[in-house]
């Protein structure tokens, strides 16, 4: 069987067919995926009643790396499994001034000497693709899956798909709404869902609609963050601050506002060059009714405001950890000259 780098579908066919090779390294922000394939290779792999026998889980925490560790535990036989499987979380292998070579060629021979009876998972959350010589051996002697966050178009056909089991549908509002609320975590969205359906089952409610997000899910601070600079653009401070208060009531962490806000920005000033709908879901990423909004917005300001804006988010957050204001400060000072610098 050929080792290849896989796609996550591809690799969860491999789990349900049981043609994993020896060695399989997973890696992305989406963590959910990761723990998913985890969970599933247990299922498929270890007996029932095993696990304590059969899998065990070493976590180096990004430091102190000892192959030995993990040889010693792929070397003993399963008890009651078709195979042991061997977790290694977070080695730390992959860091920027590791591996030397040496752990690189001891790590070759480690995976060849990998018993038939052995599966080693290494889950890593990023890794630095120049160490090409440890690399290598993954994507000659295993598997290797990448599992990145999810776009908005792919996630909003997951909600579709997901409702659609239970027997239920989704207004694309509603939909972008939450894929907002979440932060394109499918570990979020997921337990979202689970409540949502839930309280659709309890209600009789087929349809899920933005008046359902809104009172289940966390707030929308992207759709906050519209309101915000529309607010901006119009130059009403007071409605502004109003929508940042409303956050803070509710909550919502002001370091995650001044994260969303920049980025909200980031995504104006490519819009403002992109002009229509269709290349900002080409080039960014984001779910059509997302790029709407957005090709909507940016015509509202001119591109040197966005610019400065921008700048002023960068100038107060260097004067957050300057410890010359608080994080909520920096938020109503950046609205406050932002509605001035547009009237």
């Amino acid at each position: 069987m050929a080792s290849k780098n896989l796609s996550f579908n591809e690799l969860k066919t491999r789990i349900r067919d049981k043609k994993l090779g020896k060695l399989l390294l997973l890696t992305g922000e989406e963590d959910y995926y990761c723990e998913y394939a985890v969970n599933n290779i247990k299922l498929n792999y270890i007996s029932q009643g095993s696990e304590q026998m059969d899998y065990v889980k070493i976590n180096f925490e990004s430091k102190g790396f000892s192959l030995d560790k993990v040889i010693d535990n792929v070397m003993l036989p399963p008890w009651m499994s078709e195979k042991r499987v061997v977790l290694v979380r977070n080695s730390g292998i992959f860091e920027a001034n590791d591996p030397k070579k040496e752990l690189s060629d001891a790590f070759s021979k480690f995976a060849e000497g990998i018993p038939e009876t052995s599966l080693v998972i290494f889950w890593d959350d990023k890794i630095d693709k120049r160490k090409k010589a440890l690399l290598g051996v993954f994507e000659k002697k295993g598997d290797v899956c990448e599992c990145p966050k999810l776009k908005d178009a792919e996630i909003a056909g997951k909600l579709v798909q997901n409702f659609s089991k239970s027997g239920l549908t989704i207004d694309q509002d509603a939909s972008d709404s939450l894929i907002s609320r979440t932060d394109r975590s499918m570990r979020a969205v997921a337990n979202e869902l689970r409540k949502i359906v839930n309280y659709c089952k309890e209600k009789n409610i087929k349809n899920v609609d933005y008046a359902v997000i809104e009172a289940l899910c966390p707030p929308d601070v992207k759709g906050s963050i519209f309101t915000m600079l529309d607010s901006v653009s119009a130059g009403d401070t007071a409605t502004a601050l109003l929508t940042l208060n409303n956050l803070i009531a509710l909550k919502e962490p002001e370091v995650l506002i001044k994260y969303r806000l920049a980025k909200h920005l980031t995504q104006l000033i490519c819009a403002k060059e992109l002009r229509t709908k269709e290349q900002i879901v080409q080039k960014l990423g984001v779910h059509p009714y997302t790029a709407q909004k957005l090709a909507a917005q940016a015509p509202k300001f001119e591109m040197d405001k966005l610019l400065y804006l921008f700048s002023m988010c960068a100038k107060t957050e260097y004067e957050c950890r300057q410890g010359k204001m608080d994080d909520r400060q920096s938020l109503e000072i950046l609205l406050v000259l932002a509605c001035k610098s547009l009237t």
